[in-house]
């Protein structure tokens, strides 16, 4: 066997030629170990998926065992062996390279901490305050625009006002909301 071929004539006169059925795919498995080894360590882009490589291919080898005769086992669990290497080096092509970085990718995340978590949730009360002390009329169409996300004509239509009555109590809403979280800027709440 060089540079991943396999001899055919050494595996003969070693005695591993003639035809598998079923259960013999086993022992042929045993007896080709060695050298399916040695061919996948070339063929595999990391040594770490050896192991795997070696139980995948024995697998295939004695599904397909286990469904039709075997003319030439020699053959068969060659080439299963090379599909198996050109899966995992497709599997490498589409897993990102792990490294250090995926470490800190890892320590890293988009998640608040206890403290900015805390903030936001005394931000949101604060702006649900003043919404809330917001005239009936202009609460109803900020939330309509802001909640909903519906336009100043849909607003003017739902509520049956103008168009300009509708951008006024936006922008009452927005000046209220602008003028409180100066004071809560400034400490005072």
């Amino acid at each position: 066997m060089a540079d991943g071929h396999v001899n055919l004539e050494a595996l003969a006169e070693a005695g591993l030629a003639g035809q598998v059925v079923g259960q013999d795919m086993e022992a042929w498995l045993r007896q080709l170990r060695p050298a399916l080894t040695a061919f996948l360590r070339r063929k595999l882009q990391d040594p770490a998926d050896l192991h795997d490589a070696l139980q995948e291919t024995s697998l295939r080898a004695w599904t397909y065992a286990s469904r039709c005769e075997v003319r030439a086992p020699v053959s068969v669990c060659f080439r299963i062996a090379e599909h198996v290497a050109i899966d995992f080096a497709r599997a490498h092509m589409r897993a990102p390279p792990a490294g250090p970085q995926d470490e800190v990718d890892l320590l890293a995340t988009d998640e608040p901490g206890p403290e900015r978590s805390a903030s936001a949730t005394q931000t949101l009360e604060l702006v649900k305050r003043v919404i809330g002390g917001l005239p009936p009329g202009c609460r109803h169409v900020f939330l309509l625009s802001r909640s909903n996300g519906l336009s100043n004509p849909e607003i003017a239509r739902r509520c049956g006002v103008s168009v300009k009555l509708v951008e006024k109590q936006i922008s009452r809403a927005l000046r209220e909301l602008r003028e409180q979280s100066k004071e809560w800027e400034g400490g005072t709440p």
